[in-house]
């Protein structure tokens, strides 16, 4: 009886596992990058932040809109402020996105960086 040494078997087994040593090669070097990554979170977190209050200053309380009934805005021409607003039995209401405190700058900041719109 002969015995055969099948090659594709050895190949798959090598491939197998380089494979596994691949894949923990780059989960090693993810682990390793989280200081790195951590830190320009930290710098991105501060830009947001500086941009952000300048955003509160700047722009808080501007985003208000009368809106009828079923949900559409009015033009400034119809409804110039608030209590024409009312007066004209409208809603007044404030967007989605606004600069009103920080958080919701924020908000409004992370969205216009991952272009994220609601």
């Amino acid at each position: 009886m002969l015995i055969t040494w099948d090659n594709s078997l050895w190949f798959e087994f090598s491939m197998t596992s380089m494979k596994c040593l691949f894949e923990q090669v780059v989960v090693n070097a993810l682990i390793k990058a989280i200081p790195s990554i951590a830190n320009v979170m930290m710098v991105c977190l501060i830009f947001w932040l500086i941009f952000g209050i300048v955003g509160v200053q700047f722009f808080a309380g501007k985003f208000f809109k009368c809106v009828d009934a079923d949900g559409n805005k009015l033009s400034p021409n119809i409804t110039a402020n608030r209590t024409e607003c009312y007066a004209k039995g409208y809603e007044w209401i404030n967007s989605k996105v606004n600069f009103d405190n920080v958080l919701m700058a924020y908000l409004a900041l992370f969205q216009v960086v991952s272009v994220v719109f609601i």
